[in-house]
C-alpha cells in the first residue's frame, strides 16, 4: 500500500514571547519544521515549563493532523522539538502498539481497553498504515 506524504507542515508558537507568539510558519517537510523548532531553543524554557506549539500536518490527500508540541530547550529531557516522534509516538500510544512509560501495568490496561472501545486503537493503526510521517 502505496502511504501519503507530508504536503506541509504549520507551526504556530502559542506560549512564550509575546512578539515571537502568533505568526504562522509553513514548511515543506517534517524535518524542515524540525529544524526550525531547533532553531528556537536558546527562546524556549529550560529551568521547568514549556512553550505550547500549535502544529497541522497536511497530507497529498488533503488528510491533516492537528496537534501541540510542550517545547523545552533542546538540552531538556522530552523537549519534544520533533513534529513526527511526537505524532508517532501518540499514534502508538492509542493504538495501543506502544506502553506509555508514565503509566502502571493496570492504569495501562484500562487505558488500552478503553482505547479500543472507543475505536482509537483502529484509528491511530489505520492512519500510520495509510501516512508517512
Amino acid at each position: 500500500m502505496k502511504k501519503f506524504k507530508v504536503q506541509k507542515v504549520e507551526v504556530i508558537r502559542a506560549e512564550g514571547l509575546t512578539n515571537l507568539c502568533g505568526h504562522k510558519k509553513e514548511f515543506g517537510s517534517v524535518s524542515e519544521a524540525n529544524s526550525w523548532l531547533l532553531s528556537q531553543t536558546n527562546t524556549l524554557p529550560k529551568d521547568g515549563g514549556y512553550d505550547k506549539h500549535d502544529f497541522t500536518i497536511t497530507f497529498e490527500d488533503g488528510e491533516t493532523y492537528d496537534g501541540c508540541l510542550d517545547c523545552k530547550h533542546h538540552s531538556c529531557e522530552h523537549s519534544d522539538l520533533d513534529v513526527r516522534k511526537h505524532v508517532v509516538d501518540h499514534l502508538q500510544i492509542y493504538g495501543n502498539l506502544l506502553k506509555p512509560v508514565w503509566m502502571d501495568d493496570e492504569t495501562c490496561s484500562r487505558f488500552q481497553d478503553d482505547n479500543k472501545k472507543q475505536g482509537y486503537e483502529k484509528d491511530c493503526r489505520e492512519f500510520l498504515k495509510q501516512y508517512e510521517i
